[in-house]
């Protein structure tokens, strides 16, 4: 599993502006994640930060920094370097003596600086190593992921198979949502009212703590009926914390998930595939505790349904076709072809269908006009025969989506006209069926950054990717974006 890549976090705290600005452009160019303040008031939000950081501190606010020593910290890891006034070399106990992990001079050597931040980057990633393979979790004492695993490898050792044994796993809905509403110390709030049911259901200390406001229990020789209400205890007093952070106030829902201990199985194998049942568990709309097994049935019946089409059981051609917009009569064909034409040559075929019928003066559809017919060369020389394609496959309107694919393959085309009976209504083309019903969507195909705003014609959305034509080679950088000019 590959780790994700984060910027070395670095604060900067002085009331020199200039040396705010000149550190801080530097280190970010060298790739440092910078945040400056030249605020040391006691409400100042760099003091309150709650993730792991290197802080650089301008001794020459010597006051601001002595407060900031004696005061109380947070449980995360700051490695703090002072700043130390030029020729104050007697301030470097003082410093250290108060909690400083290191000291640079003033005015700054950029290469010493570069240095003993990258000490300092690695003695943050020891500290995270340390933790995350620590026992107990700094800011709850609760049990972390590793000593939880190794707590429940030394249970099975002492409990019999015969024993009932579950594991209870407790996952807080929407965190991320609640995050960004309402911020940190809310999670904080709901984690710390969580933190204290378990213990009190549970027992202080017999309980993890597994990051991403999700908690694990393990539950030896009890009786399943009393875990269960346990748990939706648990539930309840997530609800009724009723937390308050800005307005307005909210209620906070949890998903938990009860899976069995098989003792012959690794401990964390067991562990990671409840947090990932877990997972699956919050579509089902929060405050619902849930069996391992029967959700497992659930997921399995629907991954069937899934790969035989279930989805799709009641979607015909009727129902993901493109309508044809209007029948072209046969006497006025050479003056619609002018539009493929121009659609050909200014590389923008997206802009009219693949193909529309051609109906004689009986309105019987004797043929298409589409851009497969024609070539980006001047159609003087083309006779009208030449700008008519034969009919394309089709497929009747009511049948079902699979018989659509099969139709596809058997006459191998990339596009089928849709009938109902005698009439074509519409067509279907191989790329846009795929991208509805087989690709995952993609937002950038809809995203456009709008730069300079024109004129309303910047603001339409289109409603897929651009349909190709077989006859143009589309430049690199073309797009479906592409201004389109006005036609009279």
């Amino acid at each position: 599993m590959s780790a994700t890549r984060i910027a070395p976090p670095v604060t900067i705290v002085s009331s020199d502006t200039n040396l705010l600005c000149d550190t801080a452009w530097n280190l970010t160019a060298l790739g440092y994640q910078v945040s400056t303040s030249s605020d040391w008031s006691v409400n100042a939000i760099w003091k309150s930060a709650a993730s792991d950081r290197i802080v650089l501190l301008d001794g020459r606010d010597s006051e601001e920094v002595d407060d900031w020593f004696s005061a109380p910290r947070n449980s995360s890891t700051s490695i703090q370097i002072v700043i130390r006034p030029a020729a104050q070399s007697k301030l470097t106990k003082k410093y250290l003596a108060a909690g400083a992990d290191d000291i640079i001079d003033y005015p700054i050597n950029a290469c010493e600086l570069l240095a003993r931040l990258r000490c300092a980057v690695r003695q943050l990633e020891f500290e995270r190593r340390f933790r995350s393979t620590g026992g107990r979790d700094a800011k709850t004492r609760a049990m972390t992921k590793w000593g939880f695993v190794r707590y429940l490898e030394r249970q099975l050792t002492i409990t019999s198979p015969a024993v009932t044994s579950e594991l209870l796993l407790v996952s807080l809905d929407n965190v991320d949502e609640i995050a960004a509403r309402h911020g940190q110390q809310a999670i904080d709030s709901i984690t710390a009212v969580l933190t204290r049911s378990l213990a009190e259901h549970f027992g202080a200390g017999k309980f993890a703590v597994l990051g991403e406001c999700r908690f694990a229990v393990a539950i030896f020789d009890g009786s399943g009926a009393e875990t269960r209400a346990l748990a939706q205890r648990v539930m309840q007093a997530a609800n009724d914390s009723n937390v308050e952070h800005g307005t307005p106030r909210f209620v906070p829902s949890v998903t938990a998930l009860i899976h069995p201990i098989i003792h012959d199985r690794p401990v964390e194998q067991q562990l990671e595939s409840g947090l990932d049942m877990l997972l699956n568990g919050r579509s089902f709309g929060g405050n619902i505790l849930l069996e391992f097994e029967k959700l497992s049935e659930t997921i399995e019946a629907w991954k069937s349904r899934m790969e035989s089409g279930g989805p799709f059981e009641q979607v015909a051609a009727l129902h993901i076709m493109e309508a044809f917009c209007v029948h072209i009569p046969h006497d006025r064909m050479r003056s619609a072809s002018q539009l493929y034409q121009w659609a050909v040559e200014s590389k923008q075929p997206h802009c009219i269908p693949p193909c529309l019928p051609v109906v004689d003066r009986d309105d019987v559809v004797i043929g298409v006009l589409s851009t497969t017919s024609l070539s980006a060369t001047s159609q003087s020389s083309l006779r009208e025969a030449d700008l008519m394609s034969p009919l394309p496959a089709s497929v009747r309107h009511d049948q079902p989506i699979h018989e659509v694919f099969d139709a596809f393959a058997q006459h191998d085309c990339d596009l089928l006209m849709v009938n109902e009976g005698s009439r074509p209504v519409g067509f279907v083309t191989r790329e846009s069926l795929a991208s509805l019903v087989a690709d995952p969507i993609d937002t950038l195909t809809y995203y456009r950054d709008i730069d300079d705003y024109a004129s309303t014609r910047d603001l339409v959305v289109p409603l897929e990717a651009p349909l190709k034509a077989p006859s143009v080679q589309l430049s690199a950088n073309s797009t479906y974006y592409d201004e389109s000019p006005s036609i009279a």
